[in-house]
């Protein structure tokens, strides 16, 4: 290389990764709840992305929402003007229902696309895998199995590749994904036991007449997705190593 050549590398290098207070506070503001290993794979880097992002909406307007709330009570608390009773009746038919459905509108959102979001990085990973390995993708459609059981069967039976998760790590997020079902038809109830046991453990302090997937739920939720793809992800770059014969 031409000196030239080796001032403007250094120059870009020094532009991308400079370590100056402001770049750092930068970078401290922005929430990002699933870091990667810092390997480059498709798969992975896109769930990193969407996971995060979706955990940064999360945030947001669940504070937003209860901003809303609190302002939406005061200006209720302190209406004086005339029909008092009309805008009481009305207030409970509008915004008093809205603050009391928004909640559970917006966690049934990001619980959807929290497991929409991790299938679509199992059905990634088993591309990759197939591809690797040269075998088809052919993953059986089986009533029985969800679609995450499916993927990581495929991997297991198919490819031979193991995941060594935390299977309690894997009940939780299964639980979320029968809550995110369910959610189709109405919160409560229609949970089966089965789920209520697990959503019980997530939860720690719920019982059987309290159940409720609440704000604990969501961020327990997060939590359990992320630890089982970072399982998945070493999983993934110990096979690799091992089958390019790369030591640490």
């Amino acid at each position: 290389m031409t000196q030239e050549e080796i001032d403007e590398m250094f120059g870009f290098d020094v532009l991308i990764f400079r370590d100056d207070d402001q770049l750092k506070r930068f970078l401290g503001d922005v929430v990002e709840l699933y870091e990667d290993s810092g390997y480059y794979f498709d798969p992975i880097m896109d769930f990193r992305d969407n996971f995060n992002s979706l955990y940064r909406y999360w945030l947001l307007i669940k504070k937003q929402m209860k901003d809303h709330k609190k302002n939406t009570i005061e200006q209720f608390n302190n209406y004086t003007g005339p029909f008092k009773a009309e805008r009481h009746e009305f207030f409970c038919e509008t915004e008093g229902d809205d603050i009391r459905k928004f909640p559970e509108f917006l966690m049934s959102s990001v619980i959807t696309f929290e497991i929409s979001i991790l299938e679509t990085l199992l059905l990634k990973f088993c591309e990759e895998i197939s591809k690797d390995r040269g075998i088809p993708l052919d993953i059986e459609d089986r009533s029985n199995r969800s679609v995450l059981d499916k993927y990581l069967y495929w991997l297991r039976a198919r490819a031979g590749f193991e995941i060594d998760y935390d299977p309690e790590v894997y009940k939780a997020i299964n639980a979320v994904r029968v809550v995110r079902n369910e959610y189709v038809h109405r919160i409560g109830s229609d949970i089966p036991e089965k789920a209520k046991k697990i959503i019980r453990e997530m939860l720690q302090d719920q019982t059987d007449q309290n159940i409720e997937v609440n704000e604990v739920f969501v961020e327990a939720s997060f939590k359990n997705i992320a630890e089982f793809v970072k399982q998945a992800e070493d999983a993934y770059f110990e096979d690799w190593k091992k089958r390019n014969d790369i030591s640490d």
